[in-house]
């Protein structure tokens, strides 16, 4: 899945839980980059939750003023290993791609999402995943390639640059932090209640998406889910899209339902 937070600058930093979830459902890896206006700056490579929260944690008051991006990756493509974390300094050269520390003012990009296209998923020599690949070639072809134009525009990405980022694609906007997927976000089980309603001629599986979206609580009912996940669009509900990851034991408490919380 991976997701990629934005925080902009003099926005206050991104909640420990918020980064604690994303690490949870993502758990292959982080990186994070920063600028200053003058200078973008790198250190990724963080293979344990405690040392990314650590090194957030001394820096936390200088964030603040500055614009961020955080990485949480679940791999797809490429080994898992530090120099594969997102973000990447924009070069064609794999060493650049590779490193786990960076100061200057090169174009830092980080990506959430598959890059299709045999030459993106294929394996390589050094085992670079899509992201890396499409991050050479933006930097062989340019930004303003039809190629890269059409890549940029069908994913989520980020490019920072010394003085701003530019964002491509949906994000969730939370308190002025950009989200690339809901991964972030905690879950609190609810049991003490249970919800029912009823069937009209024109029920669709979308009915209730407003009203769940408003309240935070799902109103379709395990079975509903279980035949839809199987049957149908895993994604039907947008509060109940995560249900396959669900262990057997979490999917027996599933039925009374719970809040996004």
């Amino acid at each position: 899945m991976c997701i990629l937070i934005y925080k902009p600058k003099n926005i206050e930093m991104i909640l420990e839980e918020y980064l604690i979830e994303s690490w949870k459902n993502n758990p292959d890896g982080a990186g994070i980059s920063w600028s200053d206006g003058k200078r973008t700056y790198l250190k990724k490579g963080f293979m344990s939750m405690d040392h990314l929260l650590l090194f957030i944690d001394t820096k936390r008051m200088e964030f603040e003023s500055m614009d961020v991006l955080i990485h949480f990756r679940y791999a797809t493509h490429g080994s898992v290993i530090p120099q594969n974390c997102h973000p990447f300094v924009v070069s064609d050269r794999i060493k650049d791609l590779q490193r786990l520390k960076y100061k200057g003012s090169d174009l830092i990009l980080a990506h959430n999402g598959i890059i299709s296209g045999k030459e993106y998923i294929k394996k390589t020599i050094n085992d670079l995943s899509d992201t890396m690949i499409f991050t050479k070639r933006l930097h062989t072809l340019g930004k303003t390639s039809n190629e890269i134009q059409n890549i940029l525009k069908a994913g989520k990405f980020c490019l920072m640059y010394p003085d701003h980022v530019e964002m491509f694609g949906y994000f969730i906007e939370d308190n002025g932090v950009y989200y690339s997927n809901t991964s972030y976000k905690p879950f609190m089980w609810d049991f003490k209640s249970s919800y029912t309603f009823d069937y009209e001629d024109d029920y669709t599986w979308c009915k209730h998406e407003e009203e769940c979206l408003k309240s935070g609580i799902c109103y379709h009912t395990e079975e509903e889910i279980e035949n839809e996940c199987v049957y149908g669009d895993p994604d039907f509900c947008p509060l109940a899209c995560d249900y396959q990851e669900m262990t057997t034991k979490e999917k027996m408490m599933y039925g009374m339902n719970y809040y996004n919380y």
